[in-house]
């Protein structure tokens, strides 16, 4: 890829706010944004998600970003970034779930049935 080019659109985009060139630099670095997410997920649309989010984020930041490298490279390390707080976040869930169901299976084994229906509903709300 003409890294100059990338940089001279990304320039017009950060200062005149130029939607067509912000357009091609998506079409020329989503597809290998795609690849880098989908080989790290193995899920389609969690990868389709996550190089989404890195280019609306580029767009919405657009005035403050300085870009000190390439575009490409820019962009590729903020999807490693969202690709870190997407497993973060993945590992909270699962740890809050965890939780939850060992919770659940204390109550179930403690109590009788008709109160243990009661703590359960509880646990699952908090």
């Amino acid at each position: 890829m003409d890294q100059t080019l990338d940089f001279s659109w990304w320039e017009a985009v950060r200062q005149r706010d130029d939607q067509q060139l912000f357009n091609q630099l998506y079409l020329r670095h989503w597809e290998l944004l795609y690849a880098i997410a989908w080989n790290r997920t193995k899920d389609e649309d969690v990868a389709k998600d996550v190089v989404q989010e890195v280019f609306i984020n580029f767009w919405e930041r657009r005035k403050n970003i300085v870009i000190r490298t390439t575009v490409g490279q820019y962009l590729t390390g903020a999807l490693k970034n969202r690709l870190i707080d997407y497993f973060q976040s993945e590992q909270v869930k699962q740890r809050v779930l965890d939780h939850a169901s060992q919770a659940m299976e204390t109550i179930i084994q403690q109590n009788d049935a008709a109160s243990s229906h009661h703590e359960v509903e509880n646990v699952l709300e908090d």
